[in-house]
């Protein structure tokens, strides 16, 4: 069996072309820039891990404790990390694309500019992530939990998010375009100019939602709650839909 107790010493056995780490405990240590391409950290406690740029695509990191390190710029495209502890992890301007974070805990973590594309976020935890400038299209994000993130300018074009929990987030200027939200929680969320057009809101709950300036045209409303939101004059709807009678407030 392999004993790692310091970052030292993961690089001595990687060197030497072990690839299995399964359950190491190493807190805060610094491995910035690391090559550890498809290294299996399955169940690790790496707590305040700094591994920032560092190559990981391919690896093995379901149920890795990393909260609070820093991941920034780091490879992490097609990765397992299935049910990870990731809470206030820097990962901005990392690569996941293509990764499994499916149950995985991202609260209060950074992913701003971070490419997400074509990553699973389903049943992830998302409370109060930064994901400002993330790439999201047609992520898997559907039964998410989004209250409170900040979804600033990111690209969601073609992303899944049905029953997905954006109450209170911030999606001003965000790209939904094409998205699903169909049963979608966005109360109180802050959706001023944002693009959602042709995104399926059908049974979503927008009440008290801004949706001053967003481009709705071609989105499909049916069953929709909109109740208290708010919309203006630059606010874009089918021509068939009237927003007053839907229970929504215009601001002048």
């Amino acid at each position: 069996m392999i004993t790692v107790r310091t970052a030292a010493d993961l690089l001595e056995h990687y060197a030497a072309w072990e690839r299995d780490f399964i359950g190491i405990c190493l807190h805060g240590a610094s491995l910035p820039a690391a090559y550890l391409r498809e290294i299996n950290l399955k169940g690790s406690h790496l707590p305040g891990i700094d591994l920032q740029g560092a190559m990981l695509c391919g690896s093995h990191l379901e149920g890795v404790h990393l909260h609070g390190g820093n991941l920034s710029q780091a490879n992490l495209e097609s990765c397992s990390l299935q049910d990870s502890h990731l809470e206030e992890v820097d990962l901005s301007e990392a690569n996941l694309r293509g990764s499994n974070l499916h149950r995985a805990n991202l609260q209060g973590s950074r992913l701003e500019g971070a490419d997400l594309r074509i990553t699973i976020l389903r049943r992830a935890n998302l409370q109060q992530a930064h994901l400002q400038r993330a790439q999201l299209t047609e992520a898997d994000l559907n039964l998410a939990n989004l209250r409170g993130a900040n979804l600033f300018q990111a690209n969601l074009n073609e992303a899944s998010l049905e029953q997905a929990d954006l109450s209170a987030c911030t999606l001003w200027q965000t790209n939904l375009r094409g998205a699903n939200l169909r049963g979608a929680l966005l109360r109180l969320a802050n959706g001023q100019t944002a693009n959602l057009q042709g995104v399926n809101l059908s049974q979503a709950v927008l009440i008290g939602a801004n949706l001053r300036g967003a481009d709705l045209r071609g989105a499909q409303l049916t069953g929709a709650a909109f109740g208290g939101a708010y919309f203006d004059s630059l606010t874009q709807f089918d021509a068939d839909f009237d927003p007053i009678a839907q229970g929504m407030r215009r601001l002048y």
